[in-house]
C-alpha cells in the first residue's frame, strides 16, 4: 500500500512522507509507452480499478486514457498530436475524510509543440465508483518527484525553474505543495520552495 501515515507538519516531515516515485525529467517520462504504464499498474495494489482508463479534463477538453495514455490528432488530418499520460504509480489515502480510499496521480499533457505541462489530479472513492476531480496545473517542463495523501491533504513535490529562467534551463528549485479539497475542487493551500538540489 502507498498510503502515507507520517503526519505532515513541517518540511522534513513532508519530505519523509512523500514517495519519490519519479526521478527522471518530465521529457523522458513522457516517452513511457502504454505497456510500461500498464505494468506499473499491475505492481500497485492500491491502484483503483479503472483509474488508468478514466476521463480527465484539461483546458476544457475531455480526454479518456487507455492503459494510462490518451493520444489523438490535434485536428482531423493534422500531424500534430495531443497526448495525456499518467506518470508513475497512483497513491492512495483518504483525501476527503469520509473513510473511503481515494487516489491521486500526476498527469503530463503534451498539446503539441515544445510544452509538456505537469498536472496533479485525484479520484474520490464513493460507495460504488471513483469520481475524478479537476486537474491542477503545476508548470511547464517541471520534474515530478513525489506524491502522498495523509490526513485529508495531498502533498506533492516537484522541481521547477527559478523565476525568469528560460525553459531550456534544467529545473533546480525544489517545490513542495499541500493541496486540499474545497467543495469538491482540488486547490493549493500552501507552497514551499527550497534551495536548488
Amino acid at each position: 500500500m502507498h498510503e502515507a501515515s507520517t503526519r505532515m507538519v513541517g518540511g522534513n516531515d513532508l519530505k519523509r512522507a512523500l514517495c519519490r516515485l519519479l526521478r527522471r525529467p518530465a521529457h523522458l517520462v513522457a516517452g513511457l509507452g502504454a505497456a510500461t504504464v500498464a505494468a506499473c499498474a499491475l505492481d500497485t495494489p492500491a491502484l483503483p480499478h479503472g483509474l488508468l482508463d478514466a476521463t480527465f479534463t484539461i483546458d476544457g477538453k475531455a480526454m479518456r486514457l487507455s492503459n494510462g495514455v490518451f493520444d489523438a490528432p490535434a485536428a482531423p488530418g493534422s500531424a500534430t498530436r495531443i497526448r495525456l499520460s499518467a506518470l508513475g504509480m497512483p497513491v492512495s489515502g483518504d483525501l476527503d475524510n469520509d473513510g473511503r480510499k481515494d487516489a491521486a496521480l500526476f498527469l503530463l499533457h503534451e498539446p503539441g509543440g515544445s510544452g509538456a505541462f505537469l498536472y496533479v489530479t485525484a479520484a474520490l472513492g464513493t460507495s460504488d465508483r471513483f469520481v475524478v476531480t479537476n486537474a491542477l496545473l503545476l508548470g511547464d517542463r517541471v520534474e515530478p518527484r513525489g506524491i502522498a495523501i495523509s490526513q485529508g491533504t495531498l502533498a506533492i513535490e516537484y522541481t521547477a525553474r527559478a523565476p525568469g529562467a528560460p525553459f531550456a534551463t534544467t529545473p533546480t528549485v525544489n517545490v513542495m505543495r499541500e493541496l486540499r479539497l474545497v467543495n469538491g475542487v482540488l486547490v493549493g493551500s500552501s507552497v514551499r520552495a527550497s534551495a536548488p538540489w
